[in-house]
């Protein structure tokens, strides 16, 4: 379905997205996941090209056999919201607060068909939302975005970008605002949403737990490149990259063990280096590291590094 190759994406000089390449099938549910600042939002948000200061300098976004890169402004509105359609970070500043949610479902749907009716949106939306066991419609359609909670917001926009049932869904770090009670209601809406209406999704996250619990594939990012490719089960279980090994040992675990933190700092967008990015914070650095840019190993059918030494 979406099938993203060599994507490079600048703002101004500084080269944010360095030659990205992945692909999300139908039905499947795809994350990348990194620090902060890793260039996972501006890949995102390259899809739909949402951010008027980014620009896509190389590459291609192939979308149902289309590449968005070609399209025009009027195009690409017509498939942002209907057949791509986006859920933010923080639910609750996309929304406009002088309106109601119910105003929110039908300014969804009239976006693509001005000639829909109040009534039959309300409908619509209703239907999506028990689906998704969202109950007390009436009271949250009378309702505005401030006097719900931001966990409630977030799965209202989940449940808004189903309704014009778009194909592909994306989803900017949709938990890292809330708490975890919270985040587990999301990820077990995600999970309805993928299984009741087969909507694949593209998520970005800095949480290897979201990964883990959520997603079919992971690719892991970092300084704008992709480390580590292949299924979340490959990744959390039987990492490769040093640095996937060190994002999976920054995690907290339950039995109190104090997690690992990553030495050193991420690189500037604006430091051209000609070797692995990771290789200054790396343990296994060597030489060649500093020199040659990695390509990619195959390691199976469904997992791949870029790394010099790792897959020896």
């Amino acid at each position: 379905m979406l099938d993203i190759k060599n994507l490079n994406v600048y703002y101004g000089k500084t080269h944010v997205v360095r030659d990205l390449s992945l692909k999300v099938n139908d039905g499947e549910i795809v994350c990348i996941v990194g620090e902060s600042g890793c260039g996972k939002s501006t890949a995102l948000k390259s899809v739909l090209m949402l951010d008027k200061n980014a620009s896509v300098t190389g590459g291609s976004i192939i979308f149902n056999g289309k590449d968005i890169t070609k399209l025009n402004a009027s195009q690409i509105r017509k498939v942002r919201g209907s057949k791509i359609a986006m859920v933010f970070q923080n639910a609750v500043l996309s929304m406009d607060p002088t309106k109601t949610i119910g105003s929110l479902f039908c300014e969804t749907v009239r976006a693509h068909n001005k000639k829909a009716q109040k009534a039959d949106c309300l409908k619509k939306a209703e239907d999506i939302m028990k689906k998704l066991r969202l109950w007390e419609t009436e009271r949250i359609f009378t309702s505005y975005p401030f006097e719900l909670s931001g966990g409630m917001c977030q799965r209202i926009a989940i449940a808004a970008a189903m309704m014009n049932t778009p194909q592909l869904i994306l989803a900017d770090e949709p938990t890292s605002a809330l708490d975890v009670t919270a985040q587990a209601q999301v990820i077990r809406l995600l999970k309805q949403v993928n299984k009741n209406f087969n909507t694949s999704m593209l998520i970005v996250t800095h949480n290897m737990g979201v990964a883990a619990n959520l997603t079919d594939k992971t690719a892991v990012m970092y300084a704008g490149r992709i480390m580590e490719t292949g299924s979340t089960d490959d990744i959390i279980n039987n990492p490769s990259h040093p640095y996937t090994k060190a994002l999976i040992n920054a995690v907290p675990e339950m039995n109190g063990k104090i997690p690992e933190a990553i030495e050193g700092l991420p690189p500037e967008f604006n430091d051209d280096t000609a070797g692995c990015p990771f290789a200054p914070r790396c343990s296994m650095s060597k030489d060649l590291c500093y020199k040659k840019l990695p390509q990619k190993h195959i390691l199976s059918e469904s997992h791949a590094v870029y790394c010099n030494y790792c897959y020896i």
